[in-house]
């Protein structure tokens, strides 16, 4: 019996080790993955910018050339995500809506919270409309 748990008690010991550490290292990538992902378009670029230059060791002159290719890329992800963000909706609020009848007042109340942070965080990646052109003075 005592041998048991003389072999026991460390393999216990290095599997909560991993768990722990394995749940430590999933929350901060899921920070910062989180961060890099709710961070404006200038400080995506400028984070994006940084990473690839450092890890493609880039001189001074082809960190010129990556910053415009970035702020396209960036562009071309807004421009997408003006396209795709309506089905999204579309998609999650007629979930909701098929969903919310089979739940109780309680169970609604917490799908709210659950639903508001999401809801918060697409209308700060909407990027914002450039406003009207002004009007003609031309016609009446």
């Amino acid at each position: 019996m005592q041998r048991w748990k003389s072999i026991l008690a460390p393999v216990l010991i290095f599997g909560l080790g991993m768990i722990a550490g394995g749940t430590v290292v999933t929350l901060v990538v899921v920070h910062k993955v989180r961060h890099f992902i709710d961070a404006g378009p200038d400080e995506t670029v400028a984070k994006a910018g940084a990473l690839v230059a450092r890890r493609l060791d880039l001189d001074a002159a082809q960190r010129q050339t990556l910053a415009p290719v970035l702020t396209d890329l960036q562009t071309g992800f807004s421009e997408l995500r003006l396209e795709t963000m309506p089905k999204v909706r579309r998609l999650i609020l007629d979930a909701e809506t098929r969903l919310r009848p089979s739940l109780r007042p309680d169970q609604q109340a917490k799908l709210d919270q659950l639903l508001a942070a999401p809801k918060a965080r697409w209308q700060s990646h909407i990027p914002k409309a450039s406003p009207p052109p002004p009007p003609d003075s031309a016609t009446p």
